[in-house]
């Protein structure tokens, strides 16, 4: 059986698979959309997203699968953040951007009020933990020491690697990416990306609809699709693959 292959981060992968969100719905299998596209075209579903994962992350993950994949196979491979920094040895993408400022402020609010005899506490504790630790050492490893740039740089030449790899093997695989993709990004990317009615960055085009998205209350917001747009994402992406 011919298979469809799945890459790239919580927007590919099982998010809020059988618990509850903020608006109450519960996501069933069926429900997602990259199940929708396997049922819809009769290919056996591979998915292989990974939340948190950044596009250079979500790339190795590629190639650490792509001799599994055969011409006949469809790969959709979306593409997340760039500016998740990876820490290697750890294997966690950390977005430094969307991190910063939210870190201390959540430790403080649980700090607080700490419950030493509460287990999930205590797992939530040492999670922040560990993030502060991160927080720090890319503010004072990475970015202090003008480390950015190259790393951006060596995480370019990777995708531009792997983008030959692909063309080499003659993979059917498209593209569609939640930012707009770097003015340096491969043509290979461009020339195979799927626009979300007109436009290239799906985020972009979310917030213009937040009625597809999980949504929330007090400030706390999930953006990842809820059951409607799971249907809308399949709609838009079935034919066009």
């Amino acid at each position: 059986m011919k298979k469809l292959f799945i890459f790239g981060d919580s927007y590919s992968d099982w998010c809020n698979k059988d618990e509850k969100t903020l608006n109450g719905e519960t996501l069933r299998k069926e429900d997602f959309w990259f199940q929708k596209l396997a049922d819809y075209k009769n290919l056996e579903l591979w998915n292989y997203g990974r939340s948190g994962y950044g596009a250079p992350g979500c790339f190795r993950e590629f190639m650490s699968f792509v001799d599994e994949i055969t011409e006949d196979d469809l790969v959709i491979f979306g593409l997340s953040w760039w500016e998740r920094y990876e820490i290697h040895g750890i294997g966690y993408g950390y977005n430094h951007n969307a991190m910063h400022g939210n870190i201390t402020i959540r430790t403080k609010e649980q700090l607080k009020n700490f419950d030493w005899d509460n287990s999930q506490k205590i797992e939530d504790f040492w999670n922040h933990i560990f993030n502060i630790a991160l927080y720090n050492y890319i503010e004072t490893c990475v970015k202090a020491r003008g480390l950015i740039d190259s790393e951006n740089r060596r995480s370019k030449n990777f995708v531009k690697n792997v983008c030959e790899v692909i063309k080499d093997k003659n993979l059917n695989i498209k593209f569609w990416t939640l930012p707009e993709l770097p003015s340096d990004a491969p043509s290979f990317l461009k020339n195979n990306l799927i626009d979300i009615e007109g436009k290239e960055s799906t985020f972009d085009w979310l917030l213009k609809n937040l009625r597809y998205i999980v949504g929330g209350h007090d400030g706390n917001i999930d953006w990842h699709f809820n059951r409607e747009g799971h249907e809308k994402f399949f709609q838009m992406v079935k034919d066009k693959v």
